[in-house]
C-alpha cells in the first residue's frame, strides 16, 4: 500500500521537496531554508514525512518550478479560472477558504508576491523561499484537501493572468510562507 507521501510525489512529482509540518499548524516541524531535493532520497526524512501530520509542499526553484497561486476567497476562484482558463486541469487545494492552484513553471522561478482583486487583497502567488501546507489539518480544525487531483499544469509564468499585481514583493514572513487559506 502506498503511503500518503508517495501519493504526494506521483501528484507532484519526483523531484518535489515536502516538508513535515505540526499537526494544526502551518509551523514545519524542522528547520528546512537549507534542505535540498536530496531530503526525498533519505530513509530518514521520508520516515518523518510519513510520520508527519500535516504536510507542506517547499516552492520553486527546490522542487523543480512548482509554485502555487493562493486564492483567499471562495467568490474569487471562478474569476481567476475565467482569467486563467488553463487552471481548470491543474492540480487544485484547499484549506479553510479558497484554494491553491498548482502549476510548474517553465523556466525562471519568480519571487513570491501578493496580489489584488477590485483594491482588496485577493492572494498570493507562491515561489522560491516558502512552502505550501497540502495534507492535514488547518489551524481552524477542518482537513486540507484536493479539489482537482491532476498533476500541476506546466506553464511559462509570462502566460498568468493576474487581477491586479502588487508592485513589490511578499517579504519572507511567516504567513507568506504558509498557506493561508
Amino acid at each position: 500500500m502506498k503511503s500518503y507521501v508517495d501519493y504526494l510525489r506521483d501528484l507532484l512529482g519526483q523531484d518535489v521537496l515536502l516538508l513535515p509540518v505540526h499537526k494544526g499548524t502551518k509551523q514545519p516541524a524542522i528547520l528546512w531554508g537549507r534542505l535540498t531535493i536530496a531530503a526525498m532520497s533519505d530513509p530518514k526524512y521520508l520516515d518523518k514525512l510519513n510520520r508527519a501530520a500535516n504536510i507542506g509542499v517547499v516552492l520553486g526553484e527546490v522542487s523543480g518550478g512548482v509554485c502555487s497561486i493562493d486564492i483567499d476567497d471562495d467568490e474569487l476562484m471562478q474569476p481567476f479560472l475565467k482569467l486563467n482558463p488553463f487552471l481548470a486541469g491543474t492540480l487544485c487545494s484547499k484549506g479553510k477558504r479558497g484554494c491553491n492552484y498548482w502549476v510548474r513553471l517553465e523556466g525562471e522561478c519568480h519571487r513570491t508576491f501578493t496580489f489584488a482583486a477590485k483594491g482588496k487583497p485577493a492572494g498570493e502567488f507562491r515561489s522560491t523561499g516558502g512552502y505550501t501546507i497540502i495534507h492535514g489539518t488547518h489551524p481552524d480544525g477542518m482537513n486540507y484537501r484536493i479539489l482537482n487531483e491532476a498533476a500541476p499544469v506546466e506553464v511559462a509564468y509570462d502566460s498568468i493572468k493576474w487581477f491586479e499585481k502588487s508592485e513589490k514583493p511578499s517579504p519572507p514572513t511567516t504567513s507568506s510562507l504558509s498557506l493561508n487559506t
